[in-house]
């Protein structure tokens, strides 16, 4: 009977292991096609929540969570020079356990990325060479009764972007989030070997971008607007997961609204209205893997899409005084778009003492379509033909444990993105990037 848990167990662990892996794939993978807002996750990830699980005592504890990956890296986007730099991120999360039923995890996420890479803002992409992320985030759970738990959150993110012209914190994207959330997860099922649940939740957060400057309010002492990238955002979320030994299933749709405090609507006269901009962020994520008996090779499927919903609109004076050349669009930053990354992982199990170590790989595949945008050619012309995006993706990644909790962990990927967009002046549609990464990953 031991033995037939202990391999249950085993199996368990390296089913979450290549969920893990396969959706961390699909993360980076994407990165060079990247969407313009993140969904970022404030709680404690899966793979260490099940740490504090574990643990059945009713008296206090300090139970330290760490998951820190640091990688050396290449890479290069075409048009520019390749650069050698490094990728860092990890969660340390000290919880504290009140008793069985109370818990208070500060957690704390940051990242440095030194890698050039293209990131997609709302109008286009741009190259950036380093990025750096801190969110932290103080979190209260309550174990109402063995099915369901309740968790209430504070957070700050603090997201930097160092470009050629500024230093660290003067970036003109650069932003800072402050806001609180909460949710609530039942569980249907709750056993070492398989985990169902369903959770809905809650995040409001107030976003500024405090270097941010358009360039009506640099030509104008008394400008209309002045922090126009600023907004509160409202995010409900939506989440079922399904854990098991050989099958794991996640899916998640969170909803996005951004009530801009300072921005205008542009009318088809180039005039800013009295209306302010509001847009709706439709998110929905689905993720499968599926390990068969006797295999050594896991089936992964990532599926993600966005519909994005805004009323600003775009007037375009081509950069002459006559109005007869003039572009008007109406809801220029509406799109919708879809990403599919299926995996496949190999499975080299060492004993049973040590987690296997997995070969993955990954492909995936995005397109975005904008509603009423139209594509340009590249002296800027504008063509009848609405604006698509599209990108490919192919990555190989190994994670092999060196110990207990340490892991030689690579990457590498190559992305070819192309556009009907010609018009590449100011932003980039169409490249090609590679990235290899190589170092450890600390986990306990």
């Amino acid at each position: 009977m031991m033995n037939i848990i202990k391999k249950s167990v085993v199996v368990l662990t390296a089913a979450v292991a290549i969920f893990s892996v396969i959706c961390i794939t699909s993360l980076l993978s994407a990165s060079y096609g990247a969407e313009v807002e993140k969904i970022e996750e404030s709680d404690i990830p899966p793979d260490l929540e099940k740490t504090i699980e574990v643990e059945k005592a009713s008296e206090f504890k300090f139970i330290p969570l760490v998951n820190i990956t640091a990688l050396g890296t290449y890479s290069d986007v075409s048009g520019g020079n390749a650069i050698g730099g490094a990728d860092i991120h990890g969660t340390v999360a000290p919880v504290l356990r009140l008793d069985k039923q109370n818990y208070i995890t500060p957690l704390y996420y940051g990242s440095y990325n030194r890698e050039r890479q293209i990131i997609v803002e709302e109008e286009g992409g741009r190259v950036y060479n380093e990025i750096m992320d801190h969110n932290g985030t103080l979190e209260y759970k309550h174990i109402i009764n063995e099915n369901t738990i309740l968790k209430l959150d504070g957070l700050t993110r603090f997201h930097f972007v160092k470009e050629s012209s500024y230093d660290w914190t003067d970036g003109l994207y650069d932003y800072r989030d402050f806001g609180a959330g909460g949710s609530v997860e039942y569980f249907f099922t709750k056993t070492k070997t398989l985990k169902n649940s369903v959770s809905a939740g809650f995040e409001f957060y107030d976003r500024r971008y405090p270097n941010y400057q358009s360039l009506i309010s640099l030509a104008t002492v008394t400008a209309p607007e002045t922090d126009e990238k600023d907004y509160e955002g409202y995010r409900p979320s939506f989440r079922y997961s399904y854990l098991a030994e050989r099958f794991n299933c996640t899916f998640l749709y969170s909803p996005l609204f951004k009530d801009f405090s300072d921005k205008k609507i542009i009318d088809s006269d180039g005039i800013l209205t009295k209306d302010k901009r509001e847009d709706w962020f439709h998110y929905s994520n689905l993720n499968l893997s599926y390990l068969p008996e006797g295999s050594r090779i896991a089936l992964g499927l990532g599926l993600t899409g966005i519909l994005v919903d805004s009323n600003q609109n775009y007037y375009d004076s081509r950069g002459s005084i006559p109005l007869a050349d003039d572009v008007f669009t109406e809801n220029y930053y509406s799109f919708k778009s879809i990403n599919i990354n299926p995996s496949l992982t190999y499975i080299y199990k060492l004993d049973e003492k040590k987690k296997p170590a997995t070969f993955t790989l990954g492909y995936a595949y995005l397109a975005r379509g904008y509603d009423d945008r139209k594509a340009q050619t590249s002296d800027g012309t504008y063509t009848n033909d609405a604006q698509l995006d599209q990108s490919h993706t192919v990555s190989f990644q190994a994670t092999y444990p060196l110990t207990e909790h340490v892991s030689a962990t690579s990457l590498v990927s190559y992305a070819k993105a192309l556009s009907n967009m010609k018009y590449q002046t100011y932003y980039r549609y169409d490249y090609d990037a590679v990235f290899g990464g190589a170092g450890i990953r600390i986990k306990y």
